[in-house]
């Protein structure tokens, strides 16, 4: 599965060239075959979070393929019915001495379960757990956003000031998802008092979420934060 995207680039490269021979127009076949290359070959270095890095991994830790198929389960879901499966649904109990990305999505979605679930302490735990030992900064960089969160809602403004900062959570705080667009609001009403900040945030967040991707205890979970932040401003707090 994970080198089905690598295939259909050889695949393409193959047609291209195929084209290219039947047609005698190598400008057209020529800049496909080298689009195609270009792809391909960013995807199978095993760097960042390849395909290439994936399977690698799982050469590497082949007892990872559970967490593996659990991941991709959990990617298949949230594209074709997300309203139809919760996010602990897609977790599981990962051994003490897994390593890998594949091991620290499953560790990230279950401290999202628990903030889900209102159990903030273990979802910290959690969060710094992995944050000490993760080597992938995708892993590191969401750690910090769900640590932000955890902050916001225990009103702990100088921690989410801190994690705030972080250029890679700064970038992610910019992205029109919305779930992250609701702690960017929660973020500039609480800890930056920039009630039109928090107003734009809210809009896009609310825009957002009909389309969005998430599954159904997460999109109740950030409604019912969506709900609550709109009466905190209807009070004038």
């Amino acid at each position: 599965m994970l080198s089905g995207g690598l295939i259909v680039h050889l695949c393409l490269i193959l047609l291209a060239t195929l084209f290219g021979f039947l047609t005698r127009s190598w400008y057209f076949a020529g800049t496909w075959i080298f689009l195609n290359l270009s792809f391909f070959l960013n995807n199978v270095l095993p760097v960042g979070i390849t395909d290439g890095a994936k399977i690698w991994e799982l050469l590497q830790y082949p007892e990872n393929t559970k967490y593996a198929y659990l991941v991709l389960r959990h990617s298949a879901q949230t594209l074709l019915a997300p309203q139809k499966y919760d996010l602990k649904d897609f977790t599981m109990t990962v051994d003490e001495d897994a390593r890998g990305s594949f091991a620290e999505s499953i560790e990230t979605l279950q401290g999202v379960v628990f903030i889900l679930d209102g159990h903030l302490e273990a979802a910290k735990e959690l969060f710094q757990s992995l944050l000490e030992r993760t080597e992938h900064s995708m892993s590191e960089t969401l750690c910090q956003l769900n640590l932000l969160q955890i902050a916001l809602l225990e009103g702990d403004h100088e921690k989410a000031e801190e994690y705030a900062s972080i250029r890679s959570v700064k970038s992610f705080l910019s992205l029109k998802m919305a779930d992250v667009q609701m702690i960017q609001a929660w973020y500039q009403f609480k800890v930056k008092n920039d009630v039109a900040k928090t107003r734009k945030a809210m809009k896009t967040a609310r825009q957002k979420m009909n389309t969005s991707r998430m599954l159904r205890d997460e999109k109740s979970y950030y409604e019912n934060w969506l709900a609550e932040l709109e009466q905190e401003l209807d009070k004038g707090v």
